[in-house]
C-alpha cells in the first residue's frame, strides 16, 4: 500500500516535470526538501512539505464487504501547505512560469485526475542566500494542496446478541 505522502511526492513531482516540459524547460532539476541527497548545482527547484490542516469533521461510509472483509472508509478533507523554492537566477523565472500555469485549465484538470487541487498560491518572495563566500539568488512561493484523505478500517461489530429476561435489583 502506498502512503499518502509518497503518493503526493510521486504525483506532484511528475505533475511539475510535465508542466515544465510543456514549457520547454527540461534542464532544471526538481528535488524534495529533507531527502538527505546531494544538492544539485543551481539552477534547481525544491518542493517542501509544510503544515497540514484537516478542516471540518471526517465522514464515515457504511460498512461494506470487500474481499470477504468488512470495511469502512473514513474520508477527511485535507489541506497541505507546501513551498516551491527556486535557486539560481534562471530558477526564479521558472517559478513564475510554474505559478502562471497552475490556474490554466489543462493543469487544473491534470491535478484533479490525481485527486488533488491547488486552490491558491501565495506571493513570490525573493530570498537570496549566502553560502560560504558566494551569494545565491533564491525565491519561493507557498501553495495549498488539497485532497481527500481516505482511510480504510475494519470497524468490527457485534454479530449476535442474546437477551435474557433476568433482572438484578
Amino acid at each position: 500500500m502506498i502512503t499518502e505522502r509518497q503518493y503526493i511526492k510521486d504525483n506532484l513531482y511528475n505533475f511539475f516535470i510535465e508542466l515544465l516540459t510543456a514549457q520547454g524547460i527540461t534542464d532544471i532539476p526538481l528535488i524534495y526538501d529533507n531527502e538527505n541527497g546531494p544538492r544539485p548545482k543551481s539552477p534547481f527547484l525544491m518542493v517542501e512539505f509544510r503544515s497540514t490542516v484537516n478542516p471540518g469533521m471526517p465522514t464515515y461510509s457504511k460498512v461494506s464487504l470487500a474481499d470477504g472483509t468488512k470495511v469502512q472508509h473514513i474520508i477527511q478533507h485535507t489541506r497541505r501547505n507546501m513551498t516551491l523554492y527556486g535557486f539560481g537566477e534562471r530558477a526564479l523565472d521558472v517559478l513564475e512560469i510554474i505559478k502562471s500555469q497552475l490556474n490554466a485549465d489543462i493543469w487544473v484538470d491534470k491535478l484533479r485526475k490525481l485527486n488533488m487541487v491547488i486552490p491558491q498560491t501565495m506571493e513570490t518572495l525573493e530570498s537570496p542566500q549566502s553560502f560560504e563566500t558566494t551569494q545565491e539568488n533564491g525565491a519561493s512561493f507557498d501553495f495549498d494542496l488539497t485532497y481527500l484523505r481516505v482511510i480504510e478500517t475494519n470497524p468490527g461489530y457485534i454479530e449476535t446478541v442474546e437477551l435474557n429476561q433476568s433482572f438484578t435489583q
